[in-house]
């Protein structure tokens, strides 16, 4: 009997610990920008790119869609990773038969990366020890990460097609950002937020991820709130479908399955719908890289943890206004510029609207 009595507390303080060690390394992320920004007078970007020379010296490949959590490396005492990682080499022969993607050096079982470990397995100040979501990619992967990079109020892609769009928020597509980006003021601007890993074929915490069947970009960008939301699923018991009932093809992906990895389902997340709302993409073939409404979400009760540009860590709750004043929820387009359409959630991942971020 007491041992019944004695559970719900000893889970509740193991809870409590993990809370707090989570917050921790957001803390420990938001330092590392910092101090990236101290030694190169820049933030890092949310995607770059990394130009590999082969081990013959005959050719190079471009690899892209590298996540800026590999450049915090050296202001996490990673430094012998960063090491390998900048002096990688190809294995000899032609490049482009190594990765013709392009996209595979979180991928350690690509035979033409060499040398496999810089990228291999989990780091731990990238975890949150309430993520318990058991990994189903191979651990000769990229490690996962429970964090995610700040994109902003606007419908990410993972390129520069939606060009000014993508500097909304503090990591943008190539975008290195400086001190002085940070208009609205580093207190009420969000760098990380927590973002829950794991499950197979697209499942993310609070259900799976909501496809549109094609060519919804228009809806996706015009009117995010109707579009992604849970009113708009198909079938409340399979969010795998969501309008046009386009089956979900993931069977590959996992959310924030790989920390090298910038592709938008894969770490960064945007304020647009609420922490722990639905997260929706224009096409299930592409999920990663294509227009998509990628929601911050935590095993944490109510909200996430989500750390601000000058290090502070804010519990931001589900019911976060996500909606300004005077406009609707059919007009809430993102914005190039100006206040955010999207309430206070909005204007805390925008880093130059100018708003009131007031919680």
């Amino acid at each position: 009997m007491l041992i019944a009595l004695l559970l719900p507390a000893v889970q509740a303080a193991r809870e409590a610990a993990r809370r707090m060690q989570c917050t921790n390394n957001l803390k420990q992320l938001t330092l590392a920008i910092h101090n990236h920004h101290d030694t190169h007078n820049n933030f890092p970007e949310g995607s770059f790119q990394q130009v590999y020379p082969d081990l013959a010296g005959t050719g190079t490949m471009t690899y892209d869609h590298l996540s800026g959590l590999i450049k915090l490396f050296p202001y996490i005492e990673l430094n012998a990773r960063w090491d390998a990682f900048t002096g990688a080499r190809l294995v000899s022969g032609a490049p482009s038969t190594q990765a013709p993607d392009g996209y595979r050096p979180w991928n350690a079982t690509d035979a033409g990366w060499y040398p496999h470990f810089p990228l291999a397995g989990d780091i731990n100040a990238f975890l949150c020890p309430s993520n318990t979501t058991a990994r189903v990619n191979s651990t000769t992967a990229s490690g996962k990460t429970s964090y995610a990079m700040c994109r902003g109020d606007v419908v990410s892609r993972n390129t520069s097609g939606n060009g000014e769009w993508n500097q909304r928020g503090m990591f943008g597509y190539r975008i290195q950002k400086n001190m002085s980006s940070i208009q609205d003021g580093t207190s009420n601007s969000i760098a990380f937020s927590e973002a829950a890993a794991g499950g197979t074929g697209g499942a993310i915490k609070g259900g799976r991820l909501f496809h549109f069947a094609g060519g919804a970009n228009d809806d996706l960008r015009d009117q995010p709130l109707l579009a992604c939301s849970v009113s708009a699923v198909v079938d409340p018991n399979n969010r795998t479908l969501h309008r046009g009932a386009h089956p979900a093809q993931l069977t590959d992906q996992e959310r924030q399955a790989r920390f090298a990895d910038a592709r938008c389902f894969m770490g960064i997340f945007n304020t647009i719908n609420p922490p722990n709302g639905p997260s929706c993409s224009d096409n299930a073939n592409d999920d990663v890289a294509r227009f998509g409404v990628w929601s911050a979400t935590s095993h944490h009760t109510g909200g996430v943890n989500a750390s601000m540009a000058d290090g502070s860590v804010r519990f931001i709750t589900d019911s976060i206004n996500n909606l300004r004043s005077g406009v609707t929820a059919a007009n809430a387009a993102e914005r190039g510029s100006g206040a955010s359409n999207f309430g206070v959630w909005g204007a805390l991942g925008s880093v130059n609207g100018g708003e009131s971020t007031s919680l």
